[in-house]
């Protein structure tokens, strides 16, 4: 008997008998708002002598992830060693790395605070903290290193997500100084305590000056909700808060108390206020303008971050519009023979809150001339040919243009207007030429003129590749152009190698040989004609319909992990390969994947070949343990539980059947006839359908006791 066992056994007894001194002593504490930790200092069962081995289930509270269920105990002094508190703590791993846990109710309290002693044994050691589910998956919520000349003590929060009625805390062991996972990682004084958390606040947290906030706090249900002043004075209960009338930035905070008495933490809600902001007005110009003038009005504020809105009530005016900005620049027209008034009321706003409005009037006087309009309409890069004329001799003719997305358009002077015009987007462009003159130094607005300019569709072709058959040369795959416009919008012309395709009118054409295309499309309500849009097609030779794929898993399914190995037969080429609904690579080898369904699919970078075939991954324990401990208590086939056509039969060495499995089993337990098989190797045989044909393997495993 090796010294492990020997310190093992010794254990036993002493083992016992804390445990019953323990069960009469504790779960007599059931506090409503905080977390019990049973045997928080390992100070149960009392041992003797360090190290001692003792299994799990005379442990109180605490469990091991260690096949062997194993938990190593250490005394005050042993190796010159002392607890953090107390007379006892324990060694994460004893006889292989493992971690150390206990499971709490999170159906109640979700927010747990911990803290834990850590000390290295010979060196540095290190451990993490996970969290989870008891079935998992957790989480790392805290990573230590500590070296071995005193004790450390750690602490840490975790919330529960919601629906999690039970957390498992685990401490794990990651590496020691030693270089022997058994040797170091020592561990004492884990405490847990809990509270409920603090309710989630909503509504209007920027208020303006003069109004009250509307404030709901959201909590657990049948929970109570309170509200206090920033004295702390209890102002009001229930979900729903709506504050006074505030003139400053005010704090609130509120807790949740639920059916049980238990209290969260205050939230403190802070509702800033915004006060209302002032302008000045500046006039760039003066308040009495001539009819086709601009109203230049700018202002500003002491407050940063004002926005301004206006509206514009106008009298024997036009052009003066509502909008937002910091400044007014409008040009103004008198409509009739007498003074018109543009008044505008401007009002500034920050953080939504109105202040108080400034009137700005603007006359508008009227022009002796009379005002003609009239408007023009051409597609983009034409040019735009007005000529200029007058009745009165020795008239000079000036203008203005004011471009609204258009290129090319500036102002001049002279009899003619010829200006190349460009729309410089794929909307609508206009530009608005305002023509003066002046005549023995009279002058006054003669023409305003508008020119519309239709945008040119914006066409643009991919290259591309037809697939060919490399044996007969047939084309066994077109290649659709896509002009990304609508017919109903557009009417198309077609070319190859610049020559003219018959009864080629669609949005699209399927290109079946290899060449240079073009399209030309014509806007249907506009009459403007695109540019010519190219592109290249070339021709690519592929054997895929010959295609065939072989999959293997290597190594054996006895890996959960497996790697996956295709290779292909039959077809020609560069082929991209993707498992699932993954990315394509250019690797034929896929890593680390599971058991269960997948589907490959395989195709080449000119879409020639695009084929898919589905296999699965199977995976089987090597060994189980069936002692009831909850760890590895069956033995099962993994990655066909999708496959109702499967079955699996179990013998001894001998070759006696011993067990049938299929699908709806939940695996083999170990026994037959209702009596535990003894430690050994078992040999089992199965076959699953799938698309109709059989497949069949076999391999063996251990019973261990």
């Amino acid at each position: 008997m090796n010294l492990h066992h020997r310190r093992y056994l010794s254990c036993l007894v002493i083992s016992r008998i804390a445990i019953i001194i323990f069960f009469t002593s504790a779960y007599t504490i059931n506090a409503q708002c905080t977390v019990q930790t049973i045997n928080n200092d390992f100070e149960l069962p009392v041992v003797s002598q360090s190290a001692a081995f003792l299994n799990q289930r005379e442990v109180p509270g605490w469990r091991t992830t260690a096949p062997d269920g194993i938990i190593e105990f250490w005394k005050n002094g042993s190796l010159g060693g002392f607890a953090y508190s107390g007379e006892q703590y324990i060694e994460l791993n004893a006889f292989s790395a493992s971690g150390l846990y206990q499971d709490f109710d999170s159906s109640r309290n979700t927010v747990f605070n911990y803290s834990f002693a850590h000390r290295g044994r010979v060196g540095t050691d290190k451990m993490v903290v996970r969290a989870g589910p008891p079935a998992g998956p957790y989480t790392i919520i805290n990573t230590v290193s500590t070296g071995n000349l005193q004790w450390k003590l750690y602490s840490g929060s975790y919330t529960a997500p919601k629906g999690q009625k039970s957390t498992r805390f685990i401490f794990e062991a990651v590496s020691t100084a030693s270089g022997d996972p058994t040797v170091g990682n020592f561990l004492d004084a884990i405490n847990f305590s809990g509270k409920i958390a603090a309710p989630t606040i909503t509504g209007e947290q920027t208020i303006c000056a003069g109004t009250s906030a509307s404030l709901t706090a959201l909590g657990q249900a049948n929970s109570t909700v309170n509200w206090y002043d920033k004295n702390g004075g209890l102002i009001h209960s229930g979900s729903t808060f709506v504050s006074p009338p505030l003139l400053n930035d005010t704090s609130y905070s509120v807790e949740q108390v639920n059916a049980l008495g238990c209290k969260s933490d205050l939230e403190i809600v802070k509702i800033n206020v915004t006060s209302k902001a002032k302008i000045e007005v500046a006039l760039s110009g003066a308040t009495s303008i001539c009819s086709g003038e601009f109203a230049d009005i700018s202002f500003k504020s002491t407050s940063p971050d004002v926005n301004y809105q206006w509206t514009v009530t106008q009298t024997g005016v036009s052009g003066a519009i509502a909008g937002s900005g910091n400044r007014i620049n409008e040009l103004l027209k008198a409509t009739s023979t007498t003074v018109g008034i543009a008044k505008y009321s401007i009002v500034p706003i920050l953080k939504g809150c109105m202040g108080e409005p400034i009137i700005v009037e603007i006359k508008v006087n009227p022009l002796e001339q009379a005002v003609e309009t009239s408007e023009m309409r051409i597609c983009s890069k034409e040019s735009v040919k007005i000529n200029l004329s007058s009745y009165l001799k020795g008239t000079v003719f000036t203008w203005r243009a004011v471009s609204s997305n258009v290129r090319g358009a500036s102002e001049g002077s002279g009899g003619f207007i010829d200006q190349i015009l460009e729309a410089s987007t794929i909307d609508q462009g206009s530009v608005l030429y305002t023509v003066t003159t002046e005549n023995q130094g009279c002058g006054g607005e003669m023409l305003v003129l508008k020119v519309v300019v239709d945008p040119l569709a914006e066409v643009v072709l991919n290259d591309g590749t037809i697939c060919r058959n490399p044996s007969t040369g047939e084309v066994i795959k077109t290649y659709p152009l896509e002009s990304n416009l609508s017919s109903a919008d557009y009417e198309f012309e077609w070319y190859y190698n610049s020559i003219k395709i018959d009864n080629a009118v669609s949005d699209t054409f399927d290109a079946d040989k290899e060449g240079a295309y073009s399209v030309i499309a014509t806007n249907r309500k506009t009459g403007c004609i695109s540019s010519p849009a190219g592109a290249k097609v070339e021709s690519f030779s592929s054997s895929g319909a010959d295609l065939e794929l072989s999959i293997k898993q290597i190594p054996g399914f006895s890996d959960y992990n497996s790697r996956v190995l295709i290779t292909t037969k039959g077809g020609s080429g560069r082929y991209q390969y993707q498992l699932d609904n993954d990315d394509f690579l250019g690797s034929n080898e896929f890593y680390n994947v599971k058991p269960g369904a997948h589907t490959i699919t395989v195709r080449d970078p000119n879409g020639c070949v695009n084929i898919s075939k589905r296999f699965f991954v199977i995976w089987y324990p090597t060994f189980f343990t069936p002692n009831g401990d909850g760890f590895n208590d069956t033995w099962n086939i993994y990655g066909l539980e999708d496959q109702s056509l499967f079955n699996v039969n179990i013998f001894d060495r001998y070759g006696k059947l011993l067990k049938q499995l299929t699908s709806k089993d939940q695996g083999w337990n170990g026994l037959y006839n209702g009596t535990d098989l003894p430690s050994s190797d078992y040999w089992f045989s199965g076959e699953y359908i799938d698309e109709g044909v059989t497949n069949k393997f076999k391999a063996h495993f251990s019973l261990k006791r």
